[in-house]
């Protein structure tokens, strides 16, 4: 399972009409998933898709996850154990899976 958007819902999202939930949000409906269990499924991602995320042109830019949203997983209750899981080892064993 993988969340991406992170640091966007701010923006405009031109692919249809939909609401954007906040990294707020996105994160207490995550650590849900992982009271249930989920915690070794789960990936965050956030996108620099054009020049106008990058820091210097005013976006959130490349440390957006680690600058922003590691500091509320901690407020919000997360232990450092889930966030290492999702941040660290999970992208590691996804990268590392063979059939």
């Amino acid at each position: 399972m993988e969340w991406d958007f992170f640091g966007i819902e701010t923006s405009n999202y031109w692919f249809g009409k939909f609401d954007l939930p906040t990294d707020y949000m996105r994160l207490d409906l995550i650590f849900i998933l992982i009271k249930k269990g989920f915690e070794n499924q789960i990936t965050i991602s956030h996108d620099i898709c054009t020049r106008t995320r990058l820091s210097c042109y005013g976006g959130h830019g490349y440390s957006h996850i680690n600058k922003h949203i590691v500091p509320l997983m901690l407020e919000r209750g997360w232990s450092e154990k889930n966030i290492e899981q999702i941040l660290v080892k999970n992208p590691a064993n996804m990268l590392c899976y063979l059939n």
